[in-house]
């Protein structure tokens, strides 16, 4: 039996393995807690169940409105499987469990291309047996589509590297526009596969007009990108009587992650699934889109606090490597992530994955130069654009799995690359080479965010934003506060007793009149059901609770100027406890007299009387 036959039947062994592993995880999933879980009934407020409902109202003619979300999963995908199999669950989880295992088939075919047949099978047996490849199946999200759409790009792209064919440039640009069409951070692919296709072709200088050929067909291929895509945004033009694309959602997703605010990450790691985080900066960016667009605010935002910007980006660009998955509408250590399959899945963790594909970071690049091969370039690009994509945004575990199939192709070609050096290396040179670089990847992946988090993250903050956070959220109001999200945040609990004594200072703008009006939001955590009485600059207010958990209220203090809170608890039932943070130390939180190492977990909010707002608003219109 020849080699090449051999690599085929053993690819296709992993492919029908691959397949029958997620149907039989799907199996379980689906079935287990009596049927009662988001396999079966997604909550109402999740992505899951809002692209049933409007897939199911396409496929009966019903549809109206927007395409709000990127639309080819709801408005494509899904309506093609409900008017040929019905509308039942089943028939989604088997062409998606078919997706996935074609996704490890492509995988292996594309490593071979790229660097060797053992390279290919490596690389497909970590596709086949990633347990978030694997977990995803079942549920309608787009996860598993997703990651055969970037597989067959990479895979249609090398191919037509090797065989020099326009028609393949085409088809790789044709699904590039279904996965934009997907998720839209795909659009950062597109300049690193036009150029690729470019330098082709300018390369085959065996062909006739290969110059005019190696300039037309970008062209080509650009329009082919854009085909899928015109009649979502011919539509949504219609409807809202003006020009837009083929999803009106951007905005918004640019507000959850790049706002003064924002967390680098959706959710914490090891939390039941449940929303993200919307801090009141999120919904006054979006209230007012039609006038002020988000896209104008984030660059106002960068000009104002260009450190605070690049720091944020930093910390979602390094929490994107990051071993713990951050769940949101489904979560790994919930019930459908207990089952037999899934467990046993933790043999191939989305961290091996990354570990071995960011060691093939730090030693191929030289190979890549020395051979310069556009091909392995190409899969590092994809990867990075995929990367600063996805930090463009922020940080979710269903985000970040379609990225796996190609992170196992490096993570295949770093070990086939390590096992061909140990062969021709003389002294164990090797190992001298490709264990750091693994060593390197696992430091990345497992330890780099909580040293950044816990002992670098408060002195950076401190510098790239001394005054802490301040947002205008209308021309007459400004919030102020010290402390980080909850998300990835240093939150502490201390008990607080009566006579407690906390003063908390704010950077408040000069030249703010006493006459504002001052709302100060105080967060506690009640272990139980509870009322603490606080006085609040000589004020006094009852603070009550008939839940357990964190809680905020707002009260109207009396305000001065000098941005000063004084807060004194007279008393309490329960046990009751404020919260600090860690990651912020400005040194403007004082207990009992003496500075804390962290910034108490608050709000003040001050709304400017209105003749002020008359004369601070005078100037702005003006310079209109």
């Amino acid at each position: 039996m020849s080699k090449r036959k051999r690599f085929y039947i053993l690819l296709g062994v992993i492919t029908l393995i691959a397949l029958a592993v997620r149907l039989l995880a799907c199996f379980e999933m689906q079935s287990c807690h009596n049927g009662l879980n988001p396999v079966n009934c997604p909550s109402r407020a999740t992505d899951m169940l809002t692209y049933i409902n409007l897939a199911r109202s396409i496929a009966a003619g019903s549809f109206t409105g927007v395409f709000y979300y990127q639309p080819f999963y709801y408005a494509v995908f899904l309506p093609l499987i409900y008017l040929v199999f019905g509308t039942g669950i089943w028939p989604v989880i088997i062409i998606q469990a078919l997706l996935g295992a074609l996704t490890a088939g492509l995988t292996g075919l594309t490593g071979a291309m790229l660097w060797s047949r053992k390279a290919g099978l490596a690389a497909a047996v970590l596709t086949a047996f990633s347990q978030m490849l694997i977990f995803f199946t079942p549920f309608h999200m787009i996860v598993n589509l997703q990651a055969f759409w970037l597989t067959m790009i990479l895979f249609l792209a090398v191919a037509a590297m090797r065989r020099k064919k326009f028609w393949i440039w085409c088809a790789c640009a044709l699904v590039t526009g279904f996965a934009i069409l997907t998720r839209g951070n795909v659009w950062f692919l597109v300049p690193g596969i036009l150029l690729a296709a470019w330098y082709s072709m300018w390369r085959d200088k065996s062909r006739s007009n290969f110059r005019f050929k190696a300039w037309l067909l970008p062209v080509v291929m650009f329009i082919m990108v854009l085909l899928p895509q015109l009649p979502f945004a011919w539509h949504n033009s219609r409807v809202l009587g003006k020009i837009s694309g083929p999803s009106t959602a951007a905005g918004n997703v640019l507000a959850l992650g790049n706002t003064p605010e924002s967390p680098p990450g959706g959710r914490n790691p090891g939390l039941p699934a449940g929303p993200m985080e919307y801090p009141p900066t999120y919904y006054s960016w979006t209230a007012d889109m039609q006038q002020v667009s988000v896209v104008t605010r984030i660059w106002g935002w960068i000009y104002q606090e260009p450190g605070a910007f690049l720091e944020l980006t930093f910390r979602k660009l390094l929490l994107f490597w990051d071993c713990r998955e951050i769940p949101n509408n489904v979560a790994l250590n919930s019930n459908v992530g207990r089952t037999a399959i899934i467990k046993l899945s933790r043999i191939c963790p989305s961290c091996l994955i990354i570990a071995l594909a960011l060691g093939a970071v730090f030693v191929l690049p030289a190979l890549i130069l020395r051979r310069r091969s556009v091909r392995l370039a190409l899969l590092l690009y994809s990867i990075f654009a995929y990367w600063l994509a996805t930090a463009a945004f922020y940080n979710l575990a269903r985000f970040r799995a379609p990225l796996l199939p190609l992170l196992a192709l490096l993570a295949g070609i770093f070990i086939m690359r390590f096992m061909q050096c140990r062969r021709t290396m003389k002294f164990g040179g090797a190992y001298l080479i490709f264990f750091p670089a693994v060593a390197l990847g696992s430091f990345i992946t497992f330890n780099s965010y909580d040293l950044y988090r816990g002992y670098v993250e408060a002195s950076v903050m401190t510098w790239v934003r001394p005054n802490g956070v301040r947002v205008e959220l209308a021309p007459e109001k400004t919030m102020y506060l010290d402390n980080g999200p909850l998300t990835f945040g240093g939150w502490k609990p201390l008990l607080l007793s009566s006579g407690t004594r906390i003063s908390k200072r704010f950077e408040i703008e000069k030249g703010t009149p006493e006459t504002s009006k001052a709302d100060f939001e105080l967060s506690l955590l009640f272990a139980k059901p509870g009322e603490v009485i606080v006085e609040l600059n000589g004020k006094r207010f009852s603070f009550k609770s008939e839940h357990m958990g964190i809680i905020s209220r707002r009260f109207g203090i009396p305000f001065n100027n000098t941005g000063l809170v004084e807060l004194v608890i007279l008393g309490k039932t329960g046990d009751i406890y404020c919260l600090l943070d860690q990651q912020r130390i400005y040194g403007r939180t004082l207990l009992s007299g003496k500075k804390e190492k962290a910034e108490l977990v608050c709000r003040l909010f001050l709304t400017l009387p209105e003749s002020a707002t008359s004369i601070l608003s005078a100037p702005s219109e003006i310079s209109q």
